[in-house]
């Protein structure tokens, strides 16, 4: 999730991660959805186990593509994900 996101979501004493993270990640650092989804294929390919995906899951499109690839979604992080409309 990135940062300003948790920060938005944030109350009390939760704030202070978010501000820490802040001051600790490079500015050029960008996020990108799915961050892990390449590893995810490759360990895939090698078990049978499920495969739980956890990072950067943003989008419904995108938890759709987890699924689709063979990965238990864990429950995303946007805590707004699960209240928008399918089309996103």
């Amino acid at each position: 999730m990135p940062i300003a996101d948790m920060h938005a979501h944030a109350r009390g004493l939760a704030l202070i991660g978010p501000l820490a993270l802040g001051l600790q990640q490079p500015r050029d650092l960008a996020f990108r959805e799915l961050y892990f989804l390449e590893s995810a294929r490759k360990i895939r390919r090698e078990v049978s186990m499920p495969l739980a995906l956890v990072g950067g899951v943003k989008s419904l499109a995108a938890a759709r593509q987890v699924i689709d690839e063979g990965c238990v979604l864990k429950a995303p992080n946007d805590p707004t994900l699960a209240r928008r409309p399918a089309a996103d």
